[in-house]
């Protein structure tokens, strides 16, 4: 097939007239479509491997980072695509949820209830929902009550705080920053 290929470009210098050279050009055309096609197909697959090998990726990471912190993967996961309600893909999820494990620790185990909360802001103060996703997770692993402001949450650190300290039988002065968060 490619020598044939290669001979018909060859005559396409020696042809005398147009409809001998268009006759040529058909010739070669049909060649360099099916190789433009094989082409096509195996960058196709290519990039589908290479986005599977990512997807990949994201998933182990965030098996890793779960199992690290002590919290079930599973059930995070399983929150956390409950409550996105398919508005953000799982793997752009997962890659967010990674983030906020990092910056949270074992109070990422409530990643399911901030994505509950980041949709509900979403819904009443507009904007995209990782982006509040990832907003709140970071107010709260910084204890940034002001950026919570910022995007129409208003919270009163001291009330929550003596909540907390309440719930786990300390007091409000006693919690490290750790507990804090």
């Amino acid at each position: 097939q490619l020598l044939h290929l290669k001979e018909s470009i060859l005559k396409l210098g020696e042809q005398q007239n147009l409809e001998g050279l268009l006759s040529g050009l058909t010739k070669v055309g049909g060649a360099i479509a099916i190789l433009g096609a094989a082409f096509f197909a195996f960058k196709t697959v290519y990039e589908a491997a290479f986005e599977a090998e990512a997807i990949a990726k994201v998933n182990k990471q965030f098996d890793l980072l779960s199992e690290n912190i002590g919290i079930s993967g599973e059930k995070l996961k399983e929150s956390l695509e409950k409550t996105a309600r398919g508005l953000v893909d799982n793997t752009t999820l997962l890659e967010h949820a990674n983030k906020a494990m990092v910056q949270l620790g074992a109070n990422a185990e409530h990643l399911g209830d901030v994505m509950n909360l980041s949709q509900k802001v979403t819904k009443v103060f507009g904007g995209e929902l990782i982006e509040r996703f990832d907003q709140i997770n970071l107010a709260i692993s910084t204890g940034n009550t002001r950026m919570l402001k910022d995007i129409g949450l208003k919270i009163d650190a001291t009330k929550v705080y003596e909540k907390f300290a309440a719930q786990t039988g300390h007091s409000a002065a006693s919690l490290s920053e750790f507990g804090r968060q």
